[in-house]
Parts: structure tokens; sequence; C-alpha cells
């Protein structure tokens, strides 16, 4: 009897092996279908780190002091299964017209973005940079959910490819 326990054991062993050893992964990314190199993705990502909704827009949590506030909005993210050897610039746009009807587009004067959205850079070695902006919220009101819309607009070229899902991006934020 304990001879069946063992083979059954061993019979499980093996099959797990040879059933999950097609998997390759390589720093979080996995290319099951081939064993070659995909092509290179760019995609926002939300403050989790999570693939961006197109469709809904991610709450970013503000602080009632001080006035202005240095808020992380997300990622952009470089997906490939090697890392990048040259900076990767990428550009962004805001589309704040296509916002949904619930959300008020964010005052241009109520902000300023860290880096400029058309000069976001991957820089070589990394896989993600920052959307980051300053806000001023004295200017705003308090009982508004704002809102921003992202959408990749030039992925910087070298055959670089925007994420078929992730490539808008909506955040909305609230004055406590």
């Amino acid at each position: 009897m304990k001879f069946n326990s063992y083979l059954r054991i061993i019979y499980i062993v093996v099959a797990a092996f040879s059933l999950t050893g097609c998997l390759k992964e390589h720093n979080g990314f996995s290319n099951t279908v081939q064993n070659e190199q995909p092509a290179n993705v760019v995609e926002l990502l939300r403050i989790n780190q999570r693939l961006a909704s197109p469709t809904a827009a991610t709450a970013v949590p503000l602080a009632a002091n001080p006035v202005e506030e240095n808020i992380l909005l997300g990622y952009v993210r470089f997906g490939s299964l090697t890392l990048p050897t040259s900076p990767v610039k990428i550009k962004l746009k805001l589309n704040n017209a296509a916002l949904p009807a619930a959300l008020t587009p964010l005052p241009a004067t109520a902000y300023t973005f860290i880096t400029p959205l058309d000069n976001i850079t991957i820089e070589p070695g990394k896989r993600m940079a920052e959307i980051r902006i300053v806000i001023k919220k004295n200017l705003l009101t308090s009982a508004v959910n704002y809102g921003l819309r992202f959408e990749i607009e030039d992925t910087g070229g070298d055959g670089n490819l925007p994420h078929s899902l992730a490539r808008v991006y909506m955040v909305s934020v609230k004055v406590p």
C-alpha cells in the first residue's frame, strides 16, 4: 500500500514539472507562446502598478494639508523581456474633452506636471517612469470630482508599440 502511495507522489511531481517546464519567466514577464522576444510595449499603469483601465477613473487620494501637494498619478512602463539599453522617450497628451460627465476637468491653473507630458523618459536599465503633478488645492472646490485623461501619443520609436488596452488612463481627485 505504501509503495502505491510513493508511486503516486512521484507521478504527480513528474507531471507537475513536465507541465510547467514550458513556462519561461524573466523579471515577472512570461512568454508562454514562443521563445522569441515580444515586441516592446509601452503601457500606462495605475498608482498600484496595475494596467490602466480606459473606461474607469482611478481615484487618487489627496491629503487635507498642505495647500500644494506633490501627487503620484501613475506610471509609464516599458514591457519587454529585456530592459532598455537606451532612454525610451514617451509622449503623452491630455484629452480632458473625453472625460466622463461625472468628472470635471482639473483646471490647468491648479496643477503643474513635474515632468512635462511630452518628455517622459524611461531610463536605460529601468522599466518605468512616474507621472507626477503638484496640485494647488486652494484653487479647487472641495465638493467637485476633478479628472485628467491621459493618452499615449508617441511611444518613442524603435519599434515600441502602445499596449492595446492600457493606452488611455483616467484619474480623479477630490479635495477633502
